[in-house]
């Protein structure tokens, strides 16, 4: 590790207090940079110690009023109103403060909303070698979900969506790398770097041995405030009602993620043959470790699907919408059971539940696809090639 190399990390939200989904890629670019020097992460939210000394988080607290203004002047100024609500005076403040009192070799901006909020104290840093972690283009986020939304808030989202598309093409052409971990949406123009999602050694564990069903141990993991995850989790629980309406087992079917509670309270009156339960697990690999089957009926989809590499990586059965799966190379009735709707859902249920271990080679081969493409070590050094860091150790 090069101790003479500083990097800063801007956010939306403080590693403190993101979930999963960004807060996901946060830690993992966090964790690269520190193989190459310290790191200071500008955030939303909670500042204070980190676990590791050579990483510091400062805090900026995120005023709704603030935000209200920035959105009526982003909208003035013909911007997307998520540029306006990120775009704070005491956030410029505190980025100005740091590049004043520190130099960074390079800073890093997890999602688009954190580089055009700061544009104008960007330009005022141009000795500032910057890299844009977009994530996933919010543009095509904003479009899928909105083609599901009613009127009027379709027309509002498609709106948003092709100014978010400017907004992006712009980013291609001013930020070096770019970087998206979506193969698909990356490939879409030369300006955007691919750099899947890496999983960390502890994240690939063998398939647990097998164990007696009923009950079948079904899982749906993700964040569930989001609006697709919602969509999915009520979708995956048609399909295990109707599964057992067709005189299926009994199943144990958990929601594991952030908002998991009200989703479960939301999700109706809930069939005597099913335990449902509901958890925000700290270690999600331990909490997937009790589950035999990971449900993935994703309809409206983009981004890194991390919720399909951890269940794959894991070693549970996976059945899943096809979209979703394609984007981390995952081929169906290969590594996993195709599914588009409720009815499917509850006959690949049958399936498994008939015979489990006549699924172990398709979890096997999910896995070591999995391990294959996203390894976190092959992953890093791909990092290091797209920020021309060089090898850990080599200096600046």
């Amino acid at each position: 590790m090069s101790g003479g190399r500083h990097f800063l990390l801007v956010a939306c939200r403080s590693p403190h207090e993101v979930g999963r989904g960004d807060g996901v890629v946060l830690r993992a670019r966090m964790a690269m940079l520190r193989r190459h020097g310290r790191v200071t992460v500008l955030a939303y939210g909670a500042g204070g110690d980190w676990p590791d000394p050579g990483v510091r988080v400062v805090g900026v607290p995120f005023s709704r009023g603030a935000a209200l203004v920035g959105a009526a002047q982003a909208l003035a100024r013909g911007l997307p109103l998520q540029v306006g609500i990120w775009r704070q005076p005491a956030f410029c403040r505190a980025f100005l403060d740091l590049t004043a009192e520190t130099r960074f070799d390079a800073a890093g901006f997890i999602t688009l909303r954190c580089a055009f909020a700061l544009d104008p104290e960007l330009r005022a840093r141009p000795g500032l070698p910057v890299w844009l972690e977009m994530i996933d283009l919010l543009s095509e986020n904003m479009r899928r979900i909105g083609a599901r939304a009613p009127w009027p808030r379709r027309a509002l989202m498609r709106f948003e969506a092709g100014r978010l598309a400017r907004l992006e093409r712009q980013a291609a052409s001013r930020f070096r790398p770019v970087l998206l971990v979506n193969r698909d949406e990356a490939a879409r123009d030369p300006g955007f770097d691919h750099l899947p999602l890496g999983l960390p050694p502890e994240r690939f564990r063998g398939p647990a041995p097998a164990r007696p069903v009923p009950p079948l141990r079904v899982c749906v993991s993700g964040n569930f405030t989001y609006l697709p995850n919602r969509e999915a989790a009520e979708l995956a629980f048609r399909g295990v009602s109707r599964f057992l309406a067709g005189g299926g087992c009994a199943v144990d079917l958990s929601l594991l993620g952030r908002g998991a509670g009200a989703m479960a309270a939301a999700l109706g009156p809930v069939p005597a043959a099913l335990v449902l339960r509901s958890e925000e697990p700290e270690d999600m690999t331990a909490a997937l470790a009790a589950c035999d089957v990971a449900l993935c009926p994703v309809l409206t989809f983009t981004g890194m699907q991390n919720k399909l590499l951890e269940a794959a990586a894991a070693g549970l059965i996976v059945i899943a919408t096809p979209g979703p799966a394609a984007v981390i190379g995952l081929q169906p009735d290969q590594h996993f059971l195709p599914v588009a709707e409720a009815g499917d859902i509850a006959r690949q249920l049958a399936r498994v539940a008939a015979d489990p271990p006549a699924f172990d080679p398709m979890r096997r081969a999910a896995q070591a696809a999995v391990r294959e493409a996203h390894a976190e070590d092959r992953l890093a050094r791909q990092f290091d090639r797209l920020l021309g860091l060089g090898p850990p150790g080599a200096g600046p």
